[in-house]
């Protein structure tokens, strides 16, 4: 696991400033690989890592170059079971120096290409430089689970793992994309390929680039496979063939000369997960749980007993955090705005489990692949609930009721079920996304930022996804809204926050449901294996039923989460209060003054619950009032 960067220039002639340049980039992200960095710099091309030691700790430096020194590589990553094609490769004459799987990339791209992408399984983000014919290959991994960025500069093209490095790049200036705030604003994150700045743009998962005197060419080189969902099989034969996929998914990523751990809460996922470690005899991994004060909030006595009804070693972790420290730390990991608050929940854990181990499995992806959001549940009724009786009397018993600012919080998920009545379903969906009500919404934006957007909202990115999966009349609604959600919500919000946040405490993060294999077969899946009626992920279900406690299987879906509602008006008010009350706010070029200072005073006030959107504006002017690039406005 690494951090890669590099810049490649049309002219071959050497320029001494480039390898300094580049290692101003790995300087700003040396928390992702802190045991070793490594250059190398010829034929205008400079690449530079910084390695965190995983496989062949004591071999494995990078830059690795092929035996007869025309190919370079800097890869971000692991690839699992590499050992056949490390032995068809060396069969077809390649020498290999090392036992890292950076090597087996490296000579499955030389003989095979492009489509040596195909015969990995794994996640990754990977630069090559062929010194010959002066060619750049840069390629991400099928579901984005490590990230790229691209900036293209004159003559020049500069990558790299994170945007804050390559803003670190001494000759980078760049500008606020207004598109891009509008997305954060709508759904609290920037969907690729666009980030926060025009100059920057990420690389867009399952796709790769080649760089090429001065041109960039991107390909797309894997999809979710959208066929017609299977109409006659067995769901028990269906679950153990999910079942053994999911074993062997997690049994290949236990490979490591680091210590192996599993993060471990209350839910189905990573019960799941637990599971499939104690069939493969890994008593030697431990488990980890987060402890909160808040009991709502608490899930480490369910996993707990997970943990003790599988056999497994686990660590209840206190959660010991300085709630204004701590999120000034998180916003400067995520180097884009991301107003996700379970990544604070998810930093902490890092940092305690760091004590432990290296390595650390998650259950991300479970949700994505066999249908555990509410959203779906929503989308798919909305069109049919207007016929409800008494629905209209919903919203005046929710407010004779109160707020409910628990984590299961049922009330504020109804409250969510009215608001999307009638609605088309992706247009429910994405209100399910939004931190406002669409109320609220229609009065945030100032006019100057409206006329800035022209005419652009963050629906139409949803809708391209949406349609492109229902371009054939067999696909499911279901699986539209799933197809939506992998390639927006999966891999711009929470495998950012997953990567981030383990990263920023020199973990590597580690993802079994995301295995390829499985992905591609809970696709082929009928709907009535993921939802039926109100019971969301049934066929996990149906495996949980034989494999963890009743508790569990039939728990309300609850998330990692933190208290937000209850920190901004406790630990973070103050933060709160200083930085979006302040004159000098970045944040009022796009947003209304007026509209925000109700919101804080009705939720201070405890008149209403405004946490996921006062959260998304906090974590905005955090990240507007600590970049240089906040005065390049998107007015301007």
């Amino acid at each position: 696991m690494c951090g890669i960067a590099g810049e490649v220039a049309v002219s071959a002639r050497a320029e001494p400033d480039a390898a300094a340049r580049v290692g101003c980039m790995i300087a700003a992200m040396i928390h992702r690989g802190p045991d070793d960095v490594g250059y190398r710099t010829g034929e205008g091309a400079a690449l530079g890592m910084c390695r965190l030691s995983i496989i062949d700790v004591a071999g494995g430096a990078q830059p690795i170059s092929t035996a007869n020194g025309r190919y370079h590589i800097v890869y971000n990553g692991e690839c699992y079971g590499v050992d056949s094609l490390r032995r068809q490769l060396a069969s077809r004459g390649c020498v290999f120096l090392t036992q890292t799987d950076t090597e087996v990339v490296l000579n499955a791209f030389v003989e095979f290409g492009p489509k040596g992408l195909e015969r990995l399984n794994g996640m990754f983000s990977l630069a090559i430089w062929d010194a010959k014919e002066r060619e750049l290959f840069l390629a991400r991994d099928r579901l984005g689970i490590k990230p790229l960025f691209l900036w293209q500069s004159h003559d020049r093209l500069v990558f790299s793992s994170t945007l804050g490095a390559i803003r670190a790049h001494p000759n980078f200036s760049g500008t606020i994309d207004p598109e891009a705030v509008e997305l954060f604003l709508s759904v609290k994150f920037v969907t690729a390929p666009r980030t926060i700045l025009r100059e920057v743009r990420k690389l867009p998962a399952g796709h790769w680039a080649r760089w090429s005197q001065g041109k960039l060419t991107i390909k797309q080189w894997w999809d979710v496979p959208l066929v017609p969902n299977r109409k006659e099989c067995d769901l028990e034969e269906v679950a153990e063939k999910v079942t053994a996929l999911l074993t062997d998914a997690t049994g290949q990523r236990l490979v490591s000369e680091r210590p192996v751990g599993l993060c471990l809460s209350g839910g189905i996922d990573s019960g799941l997960l637990a599971s499939a470690l104690a069939d493969l005899g890994g008593e030697s991994v431990e488990t980890f749980s987060l402890g909160f004060a808040e009991n709502s909030y608490d899930e480490s006595g369910v996993a707990a007993r997970v943990a003790k009804h599988l056999g497994l070693r686990h660590h209840i972790l206190k959660a010991t955090m300085d709630a204004e420290r701590d999120f000034v730390q998180i916003m400067d990991h995520y180097d884009e705005p991301v107003g996700d608050s379970s990544g604070m929940a998810l930093f902490v854990l890092s940092r305690l489990i760091a004590k432990h181990v290296t390595v650390v499995l998650s259950g991300t992806g479970g949700d994505e692949l066999f249908g555990g959001y509410l959203r779906y549940v929503g989308s798919r009724m909305a069109r049919f609930a207007r016929y409800l009786p008494g629905l209209e009397y919903i919203p005046a018993l929710l407010k004779l009721l109160g707020r409910d600012e628990s984590k299961t919080g049922w009330r504020g998920k109804l409250a969510r079920l009215t608001e999307v009545v009638g609605v088309p379903p992706i247009e429910s969906y994405q209100r399910f996304l939004s931190p406002t009500s669409p109320n609220l919404d229609r009065q945030l934006r100032t006019p100057d930022f409206r006329r800035a957007l022209g005419g652009f909202c963050a629906g139409q990115i949803f809708a391209e996804k949406f349609n492109h999966a229902g371009r054939n009349p067999d696909t499911s609604l279901l699986t539209r809204l799933m197809y939506t959600d992998m390639k927006t919500v999966l891999v711009d919000d929470y495998l950012v926050k997953e990567d981030r946040m383990t990263m920023a405490h020199s973990i590597e993060g580690r993802v079994p449901f995301l295995d390829h294999r499985l992905v591609e077969l809970a696709y082929s899946l009928p709907d009535g294996f993921k939802i039926r009626g109100l019971q969301t992920k049934r066929i996990l279900r149906t495996l949980a039923n034989k494999r963890l406690p009743t508790e569990v299987v039939h728990a309300p879906k609850q998330g990692f989460e933190i208290p937000a509602a209850r920190w901004l008006r406790g630990p973070l008010s103050e933060r709160l209060r200083q930085t979006l009350d302040s004159a000098n706010a970045h944040i009022f070029e796009y947003v209304e003054r007026r509209v925000v200072t109700r919101m804080m005073h009705e939720h201070q006030s405890e008149q209403a619950d405004h946490a996921r959107a006062l959260w998304s504006l906090l974590t905005l002017e955090t990240w507007l009032n600590t970049s240089p690039d906040a005065n390049r406005n998107c007015h301007s």
